[in-house]
């Protein structure tokens, strides 16, 4: 069963300028300390890159180049350039516009209170669920985020949404964030595995003006009707991200993306799930121990022709590092659900 009914904001109106990002950060400490994140970029040379199937090879380094002609879905048009190819990092980066760090500090209560802070990063995105926009990661991310903020246990300390992997960024700051008051809702069972948190318009301004873009209902209704040539998935996983803040108070993350093969059904000792699977196996030679940390990263579908064109196609929700099979959420039943709840009538508690 969900978490708690989900109960959209209704629609409010924006005080002030809102995207004053450097501002953002006085916004925080009147919350507490806030924890500012830097970000090393040496996990963008990742050499399993180069198993995506829209990128063009560099035989001699084994890195990838992305082509620049890549369908812009806001704009409806091609990119115009085939002159030059992206960067790896260039590349990586346009996909990065769909990928928002949920990061937070914490403390174990029976540990020494000037030890240097804990430092967690929970992959994400941003969906548009009727007029609200909402912080979408994977349900179990949020289940363990919720039985931290309630343990008499962990002191959660200060929270912040990272938006700043993107090629259009024009801010490094993250963007600090009320953890403790926001709400949060989830589901993990019977192959879903999603959770939100709905944004207020304030967040959503700031989430917009470093270039991040939410996931909308065009992205999903009319998955069903397309041949996917490939997929990918993005994320933060935890050998790149530092378990405890810097001695001047940064927390380092680093994203990746990465070939998956689609299977057609999972392996036959899986339990069947009321809701169909994303079923993918990444593959043998990439370079990374675990993609533990990336779950709630979105899993890209790509079509190649007769034009390229992308969608996102599920969450990252789990794997079995035996077989290297990943399981994930598919995008469009969990978005239809949350759409189908959205229009319900509300209860009162």
């Amino acid at each position: 069963m969900p978490s708690a009914q989900f109960t959209p904001p209704q629609p409010s109106p924006i005080k002030g300028e809102g995207v004053n990002r450097p501002n953002a950060i006085a916004l925080g400490e009147s919350r507490g300390q806030s924890a500012i994140i830097g970000f090393r970029r040496n996990a963008l040379r990742f050499p399993a890159l180069r198993l995506l199937i829209p990128l063009v090879i560099e035989e001699d380094t084994g890195f990838c180049r992305f082509n620049v002609r890549v369908f812009n879905m806001r704009e409806r048009k091609h990119m115009i350039s085939s002159l030059r190819q992206w960067t790896d990092v260039e590349g990586l980066q346009f996909f990065c516009r769909h990928l928002v760090a949920l990061c937070v500090t914490y403390q174990k209560t029976d540990t020494d209170s000037g030890e240097t802070p804990h430092f967690a990063a929970y992959s994400g995105t941003l969906i548009q669920i009727q007029d609200t926009v909402c912080f979408l990661t994977a349900g179990h991310v949020l289940c363990n985020v919720e039985d931290a903020l309630k343990s008499d246990q962990v002191k959660v300390g200060s929270a912040v949404l990272a938006d700043t992997f993107g090629l259009s960024r024009v801010s490094e700051h993250p963007i600090p964030f009320d953890l403790a008051n926001a709400r949060l809702f989830y589901v993990d069972e019977e192959g879903l595995d999603f959770g939100v948190i709905a944004l207020e318009p304030y967040y959503v301004r700031l989430l917009s003006y470093n270039g991040t873009v939410a996931l909308r209902e065009q992205n999903w209704i009319y998955q069903s009707t397309v041949k996917f040539d490939g997929y990918a998935m993005l994320g933060l996983p935890d050998e790149f991200i530092s378990s405890r803040l810097t001695s001047s108070g940064e927390g380092i993350v680093s994203p990746t993306m990465f070939r998956v093969h689609r299977l057609e059904s999972p392996p036959n000792d899986r339990p069947p799930t009321q809701h169909p699977q994303f079923v993918g196996r990444i593959d043998q030679e990439l370079a990374l121990k675990s993609v533990k940390g990336m779950s709630g990263g979105p899993i890209f579908g790509f079509r190649l022709e007769p034009e390229m064109r992308y969608w996102v196609v599920a969450l990252q929700s789990s794997w079995v590092p035996a077989t290297r099979i990943v399981y994930g959420c598919a995008l469009p039943s969990l978005a239809s659900l949350l759409t189908k709840w959205a229009a319900e009538p509300k209860v009162e508690p």
